[in-house]
């Protein structure tokens, strides 16, 4: 089990000074395949992209769980949502799990965190270890609030003082419902039935008679959202570059998971439910402080190892005593330092787990009565399932999520889940999304 939890210390030269600042987006529903610099052929991120030209691109990094709580739970802690307790609602993350912002502000970090989702709000368990958290944007599926976190983010820095800071950013605008905004307008043609901001209930009843040009729609209204998100990001980027903050700063942007169009056959719209690409395939860019460092990395890559690994490379040691699932990679070179296994998992209106290794691409419920093995070198679509025909691919990877089963149930030793501490008002308007019953 080894395999799992090994962490390594790196050394490593990038760092310009002592601690560099640490600015870290999480853009909620953002789909890797849909950004110019992963290949998408619209003009859907060109701040991002900008990003991209002076950063490490991941080209194949994995999330945790196809849903905001346990993918950002999983990647704030370094541990597998399961681990945490997440099952089929959220859950509280507990004390006895340190979180980035805990580890930063030990060491020195002014820490704010900015969200947009009630998910991640007070009382989640997400706030542990900032000095101040700012959840007024977590305002539902309709609210627009993209401008607003990056006004908030702005004002943070002009007040940041003289200490290092940590500022965590989460935007939450890809996700639906799916808004148009002008003049992002990518489907200016289309005279059918459906309009924009209508609710995800409702655009699931529709989609089993959606025509073509319908879905066409549907993505366009997601990529405007994305283009919308992109260029708000610019004018903080802007900002960085004209205070003379950005060669000082570390910047780490992704993704908690994906969405889905109904690429499956079984008019899905939307996320939580399934393991494929499409909803666990998410961007992921590094820009180091100091000089660009442009690079693409290959290799598959888990965003449980993400903090581990930036807390390496600033410096930061995670405590000996805290046994977490993390393994730490190095910015030189063109790869990560251990390839590894990467799991996922939901138990979010469905049960299932995944495992990416050496190319490959497995998912099953744990039962093991359904299960679909991918070759995502020559089907990166996974649209052709290969457990049929046996091997000893399929029985190394039916191993590799046996084993990481037994570790995650041996592990499970940790402080017992709870709900979030929502508030009447947080808990009516998760209610009247669907939420929670």
């Amino acid at each position: 089990t080894g395999l799992f939890y090994l962490t390594i210390t790196v050394s490593t030269s990038f760092k310009t000074q002592e601690h560099p600042n640490l600015l870290f987006i999480v853009i909620d529903t953002l789909r890797a395949d849909h950004l110019g610099c992963y290949g998408y052929e619209r003009n859907t991120t060109p701040q991002i992209d900008d990003l991209a030209r002076c950063s490490i691109r991941f080209e194949n990094a994995i999330s945790a769980a196809p849903w905001t709580s346990p993918s950002i739970g999983s990647l704030f802690t370094s541990q597998y949502p399961d681990v945490l307790g997440f099952r089929d609602q959220a859950v509280k993350i507990q004390r006895g799990y340190l979180t980035c912002a805990e580890l930063l502000r030990e060491s020195g970090y002014r820490t704010k965190g900015i969200v947009s989702h009630t998910f991640l709000a007070s009382g989640t368990g997400f706030e542990q270890g900032f000095d101040s958290y700012d959840a007024e944007n977590a305002q539902g599926h309709g609210h627009i609030s993209s401008p607003s976190i990056t006004e908030k983010a702005i004002a943070f820095l002009q007040k940041r003082g003289n200490r290092p800071f940590f500022l965590f950013l989460h935007y939450f605008d890809p996700h639906y419902n799916y808004i148009l905004h002008e003049p992002f307008n990518f489907e200016p043609s289309y005279e059918g039935p459906l309009h924009d901001n209508q609710p995800i209930e409702v655009l699931r009843t529709l989609a089993p008679e959606m025509s073509a040009e319908d879905l066409e729609y549907i993505i366009g209204l997601y990529d405007s959202e994305v283009r919308f998100t992109d260029e708000t990001l610019g004018r903080l980027f802007d900002y960085l570059k004209t205070n003379t903050l950005f060669d000082k700063t570390v910047i780490v942007l992704t993704a908690d998971h994906g969405e889905e169009f109904s690429e499956r056959g079984d008019h899905w719209i939307g996320h939580t439910k399934k393991l494929y690409q499409e909803q666990i395939h998410v961007p992921l860019l590094i820009k180091p402080d100091g000089p660009p460092l442009k690079r693409v990395v290959k290799d598959d890559f888990g965003l449980i190892d993400l903090v581990p690994s930036i807390c390496g490379h600033l410096g930061i040691k995670i405590p000996a005593d805290y046994k977490h699932s993390g393994s730490t990679w190095q910015l030189e070179g063109n790869g990560v330092s251990e390839k590894r296994p990467i799991f996922s998992e939901t138990k979010r209106l469905a049960d299932l787990n995944s495992v990416v290794w050496n190319g490959w691409k497995y998912i099953t419920c744990p039962e093991g009565s359904e299960e679909a093995l991918y070759d995502l070198r020559t089907d990166p679509g996974e649209t052709i399932n290969l457990s049929e025909q046996g091997g000893e691919t399929l029985i190394r990877m039916r191993t590799l999520l046996s084993e990481w089963n037994i570790y995650t149930r041996s592990i499970k030793s940790g402080p017992k889940s709870r709900k979030p501490d929502f508030s009447q008002k947080q808990l009516e308007q998760l209610r009247s999304l669907g939420y929670i019953k």
